[in-house]
This record gives C-alpha cells, structure tokens and sequence, in this order.
C-alpha cells in the first residue's frame, strides 16, 4: 500500500490543464501555484500516470473524431460525383482517382486496374472536353 497520499483536486486539475495543451507556466498560472510545484507534482507516479491517462483519452477522442470526419467527407464526395455541374462531378472524379490509385497499383489483378484506369482517364480527358466546350458554348 503506497504511503502517498491520492492526488488532490488541484493535481488533477493541472493535469487536465497540461493534458489540454498548456505549458507549465501557464497551467501553474491558472491554478495559482508556483511553476516548481507543478513540477515537482510531474515527478509523482499517479500524477504522471493519471497525465498519461489523460493524453490517451484525448488521443483516442481526437482520432475518433477525425475518423468522423473522414467518413463525412466520403459521403460528401459520393453526392458530389453525382453533381449535374460537370466540373464538379469531374474534379470529384479526379480526386477519387487519384486517393484510390495507390489501391488500384497493389491490385493482384493489376492488368485489369491498369485497363480500367486508362478507360477512365480517356473519360476524363471527353468529359473535360466536352464541359470546356459547354461553358464556351454558354458564353456566347
């Protein structure tokens, strides 16, 4: 049984505070402690692990977040290559190439990515044509 006592609320705090992203200062600043307490509070085992803990929890959220996001972005690039606007539908084709095209080349069939990507880009280069030739055709 450890003879240290568990950390008090002002500890947590500051670990909270340092997991959040703040210096020491300015954590100790906010907690109107001296700086060398808080230091000598980071030499603690619980302090430090409970700091750990903290960081790993924000990491993971963080993350979790991000793969929120990700999928969000997906979704919006499938509306978006639907778009009736031919630019749009275009670049969105684009950029759905060029992020699967590292897929495409580790394919076990690479003949056939190889085929399939070079149909697709004669149809890019027709569809760009023809969008090109649309919007000069408007302007006139």
């Amino acid at each position: 049984m450890s003879l240290i006592p568990p950390l008090n609320v002002k500890q947590r705090l500051a670990a909270s505070l340092l997991a959040s992203g703040l210096t020491r200062n300015q954590a100790a600043k906010e907690l109107g402690i001296a700086p060398e307490t808080l230091s000598r509070w980071r030499q603690n085992s619980d302090f430090q692990h409970h700091l750990n803990n903290l960081i790993l929890k924000q990491e993971q959220e963080s993350t979790q977040a991000m793969y929120a996001l990700r999928l969000k972005a997906v979704e919006r690039l499938s509306v978006l290559l639907d778009s009736k606007h031919q630019p749009t539908a275009l670049r969105a084709i684009e950029t759905v190439l060029a992020r699967t095209e590292a897929e495409f080349a580790g394919s076990a069939i690479p003949d056939m990515a190889d085929e399939f990507l070079a149909e697709l880009s004669a149809d890019l280069i027709r569809i760009s044509r023809e969008a090109k030739e649309q919007d000069t055709t408007a302007q006139r």
